[in-house]
């Protein structure tokens, strides 16, 4: 028999179920109506409405209070709609529908009469009307989650600029949120405008316009040299030195040694197969980010992909980046410690420098082009927004920028060519590399002494601000709420992803050591390994992929710690065991397919790929006219396209913007006293047993180092 004390549990225990679940009722019931509310708002700002009805001010025009010219504008436009002039009723139908869209998740995007937008020109007594197309935003959250977040394109009279339009929202939002009785909702609205001047406007943009017009000349003035000089003279006819160097300029030369597929002496040319497949993998990672959070109309649609196992090459691309680290570490150890073992003297000023100008023209000629060219290019309905919130971030980041400091100074404003933050780790990790070189060089066991402790601090370092900070890897899923803050203060610091370089290092040192074949035994040992590395990161992010469905914060400290330590030096063990086996012949079909001639050009462009290709991905996702579907198969054909234009651009950008600083670079050097060929375009170190002796100083080589002497 129960109780007394029992029964009033009991009852008690009823009593809150009903109460909770009466509770949850209410809450689900004020969240219909603020949803309800929501829309009509979002209804009411419609470019039909928003430019026709004059009573959301309590009764008054909204649009009394914006510039003359503006009012003007849309009085006109008012009286021609009434009227039926087509140029109105264009200015309106070139702007979103106001059908509201929600498939799984609350995510609206609109876009579409972009190109009728622009097109508009008119005039109406005397004054000359156009189009400007306007992408406003609409974000509303309810307890920190979004109950919608829409963005309308929508065209307005040229005469409203961005304020008049910003100043007319932020009427109807003031307005809307004091008609409300409760208001637990937050309500953010953001503005972006396409300029409707036309050419070059301020100072920097012309400087910046003759600047390019005077190298662009410089340049085919070499090239037409070099094709007049090969088709009446032999090279070894040319005596004249300052002609000789001229002609290293030619666009003409600098393509053959490009497109040249002959693999010096001594040459890895696995190398070229990681590092352009790499960089492919790159260009995956960024395709698919643009596609599935720009232009997806269905995107509650890929969640279910995000957790199965056809999503996985997708995230886990981060680790492409490991594999440019690992490659990095060891052409820069092996090639550091042949020419030190030949007696080469080392002298930090033009270690430093030889990198710097290696690196540094490709990534001043992108923030020029994004600060002056492509802002005044109109490609489609997302590039102005773009372009704007680029020239913003690198207008106040340019000169960290160029001294690779932009990971300390001014981090808020790494979204200017945020892809460019691998530069800035690999260079700082490049300044400090003669503290572990050096040592090797002159004494191993303390260099090895020294390179075992950067391993401990590049494993501890990343665990412990992983669990102080609560930080996730699963920062392409993006359900973390510390994913941002992640991905700035966390992956982009030398020290947490010095792992893969150092690991790149280690096998540098050991080649350039190791006398003799290794035993077969061994290297089945080394495939093993490779093979369990490299399924690590396709196995483990299974978990990540587990949570999606789970409530966001839940946070696996354990998990988190052992992932942040380990998990980008397993994929460079994975990187260097690759490299190990088939430097020494082990290789099999992997290493003739990665050995592949055509990978010898592509990896030639790989940095100026890397540099262009994100501007490239913009630039043809901003002409989108229309949403896409997510599918698998437009997914896939999507990344094939990318990585093609990302080529061809990456091949310009080469020729333009990286080749002629090389020549620079070789003059200083004192490299150009004989012309060199296509042939002669080779570092050479001393031979060591089986292992690789000679690497190309190709183009995309930012990796090679120049001791000085």
């Amino acid at each position: 028999m129960l109780s007394t004390s029992k029964v009033r549990r009991i009852v008690l225990v009823i009593i809150l179920q009903f109460f909770f679940i009466f509770l949850g009722q209410c809450e689900e019931n004020e969240r219909a109506e603020i949803l309800s509310q929501a829309i009509d708002f979002e209804q009411k700002l419609n470019a039909a409405n928003l430019l026709m009805e004059n009573n959301f001010d309590h009764g008054k025009d909204i649009w009394a209070s914006t510039a003359t010219e503006c009012y003007n504008q849309i009085k006109m436009l008012r009286s021609a709609n009434a009227s039926g002039e087509t140029w109105a009723q264009q200015m309106l139908e070139a702007s979103s529908t106001n059908t509201l869209r929600f498939y799984k998740i609350n995510r609206i995007n609109k876009f579409d009469m972009y190109y009728g937008c622009s097109s508009i020109s008119t005039k109406e007594n005397n004054l000359e009307i156009g189009g400007r197309y306007c992408k406003h935003g609409l974000d509303i959250l309810l307890n920190d989650s979004a109950l919608i977040s829409t963005e309308f394109a929508s065209c307005f009279p040229s005469g409203c600029n961005k304020n008049d339009i910003k100043n007319v929202l932020k009427k109807l939002k003031t307005n809307f949120i004091a008609s409300q009785t409760h208001n637990p909702y937050e309500v953010y609205m953001t503005i972006i405008c396409q300029s409707t001047d036309h050419g070059f406007q301020n100072t920097g943009e012309i400087i910046a316009v003759v600047i390019l017009a005077v190298f662009i000349c410089f340049l085919m003035l070499s090239t037409i040299c070099d094709v007049y000089i090969r088709m009446i003279k032999k090279d070894g006819d040319i005596k004249n030195i300052y002609l000789r160097i001229f002609r290293e300029f030619s666009l003409y030369t600098n393509s053959l040694r490009i497109l040249s597929t002959k693999a010096p002496q001594g040459n890895l040319p696995v190398i070229s197969g990681l590092r352009f497949i790499s960089m492919c993998w790159v260009i995956l990672q960024h395709s698919y980010i643009h596609y599935l959070n720009h232009t997806t109309i269905n995107y509650g649609d890929t969640l279910p992909w995000l957790q199965s196992w056809g999503s996985l090459h997708y995230l886990i691309s981060g680790f492409a980046v490991d594999t440019f680290f690992a490659l990095s570490g060891f052409l820069m150890s092996y090639i550091f410690l042949n020419q030190m073992s030949n007696n080469q003297k080392f002298n930090p000023l033009q270690y430093y420098f030889h990198r710097y100008i290696r690196l540094t023209p490709a990534v001043g000629a992108i923030l020029l082009l994004t600060l002056f060219i492509f802002p005044r290019i109109n490609l489609g309905p997302f590039w102005h927004s773009y372009m704007e919130d680029q020239k913003n971030h690198c207008s106040k980041i340019w000169w960290p920028m160029l001294l690779y400091v932009q990971n300390y100074v001014e981090s808020e404003h790494l979204f200017c060519q945020d892809h460019l933050w691998y530069l800035v780790v690999d260079m700082q990790l490049f300044w400090i590399s003669p503290l572990i070189l050096y040592p090797l060089a002159k004494k191993p066991k303390i260099g090895l002494v020294i390179l075992a402790l950067c391993f401990i601090v590049s494993i501890i370092a990343p665990a412990i601000t992983s669990a102080i900070n609560e930080y996730s890897n699963d920062i392409l899923l993006g359900f973390n709420k510390n994913s941002l803050d992640a991905a700035i203060n966390f992956l982009m610091l030398p020290w947490n992803r010095a792992g893969p370089w150092l690991m790149g290092i280690l096998l540098g040192y050991i080649l350039a050591n190791k006398k003799g074949q290794i035993k077969k035994t061994f290297m089945i040992l080394s495939w093993i390994v490779a093979i369990l590395a490299l399924g690590f990161p396709f196995f483990s992010y299974r978990f990540y992929q587990s949570k999606i469905d789970q409530e966001p914060g839940d946070y696996y400290m354990y998990w988190e710690i052992f992932y942040s330590g380990f998990s980008h030096h397993i994929w460079g063990l994975c990187v260097c065991c690759i490299i190990f086996i088939c430097s020494f012949g082990y290789g099999g079909i992997v290493n003739k397919f990665l050995s592949l001639p055509i990978f010898l050009p592509l990896g030639k462009i790989s940095y100026s790929v890397y540099v262009i290709h994100i501007t490239i991905l913009n630039m043809i996702f901003s002409s989108t006219r229309v949403e896409y579907y997510f599918t698998q198969f437009d997914l896939v054909s999507t990344f094939f396209s990318m990585v093609i234009w990302s080529l061809i651009g990456g091949f310009i950008f080469c020729l333009l913007f990286e080749t002629p600083f090389l020549v620079l670079d070789n003059i200083f050097r004192g490299k150009l006293t004989n012309v060199p060929s296509v042939q002669n375009n080779i570092r050479d170190v001393p031979k060591s047993s089986s292992a690789p002796t000679e690497f190309e100083l190709e183009c995309q080589s930012r990796d090679d180092v120049y001791t000085g002497s």
